[in-house]
């Protein structure tokens, strides 16, 4: 399994619990260190550019971080790419009718300035 954007490793760690084995794609250097810390492959970089050459799974998931990619067009031919035949594509998207996005989105307006 590939979990792109995998943050502090939640995801990965829940899968392996069922047997699943997984490596994560991390921009963000301190969550990836997070997730490495607890024993999880986990790559620090972008995707697709952290996969290796014909790497291929059975499972690629983004939960919550596809809406963050620049090219979802893109994102969504290279895993196809990867994906073995057979293979399912996971995408956990935020909803934005729900109540935490909503409050998310108000707090998100609002800057603080420090001296």
């Amino acid at each position: 399994m590939l979990d792109v954007g995998c943050s502090n490793g939640q995801f990965l760690e829940a899968a392996a619990s069922y047997g699943i084995e997984g490596v994560g794609i991390e921009p963000e250097l301190a969550q990836a260190s997070v997730a490495r810390s607890k024993g999880l492959k986990v790559r620090a970089g972008l995707f697709p550019e952290s996969l290796e050459r014909g790497e291929a799974f059975d499972i690629v998931a983004f939960n919550d971080s596809f809406e963050h990619l620049s090219d979802p067009g893109a994102m969504l031919r290279t895993s196809e790419v990867i994906l073995n035949p057979g293979g399912v594509l996971i995408l956990n998207l935020p909803d934005s009718a729900g109540v935490l996005y909503s409050i998310a989105s108000a707090l998100a307006r609002f800057s603080v300035y420090g001296p």
